[in-house]
């Protein structure tokens, strides 16, 4: 069994490790949000790629602070990494409906070119 101390330390530890890794996906988050929101089809899921990477931000911040002592910021951080998994989870939808939509179109499409170059189904 550990004591206090130590677990005080694997979690300073975990989060000074982490902390720098956080950031970085934070911000190819929000830059990939960016990206997205210029075009028609991406405007839909941009916000929620903006909104991920806020989050990630916001746990990067925990982290510091646990790093630095502020274990009482453990709560804060557990809560928008709940944020985090319930965001990623809802684009992980969004994006798997778009790419069923994307591929059914592209079906028809290239169902629909054969059978005219082929003169139909007769």
């Amino acid at each position: 069994m550990r004591t206090k101390k130590e677990l005080e330390q694997k979690l300073s530890t975990s989060c000074k490790e982490m902390s720098g890794w956080i950031k970085f996906l934070a911000i190819f988050w929000i830059v990939s949000g960016g990206v997205y929101a210029m075009t028609i089809v991406g405007a839909v899921i941009a916000w929620i790629q903006i909104w991920i990477g806020i989050i990630l931000l916001r746990i990067s911040k925990s982290c510091k602070a646990v790093t630095e002592g502020g274990f009482e910021s453990l709560g804060d951080m557990f809560s928008s990494l709940k944020t985090f998994f319930v965001l990623n989870g809802v684009f992980t939808i969004i994006i798997i409906f778009l790419s069923i939509l994307w591929a059914i179109i592209f079906g028809f499409t290239i169902i629909g070119r054969f059978l005219r170059e082929t003169g139909g189904l007769y």
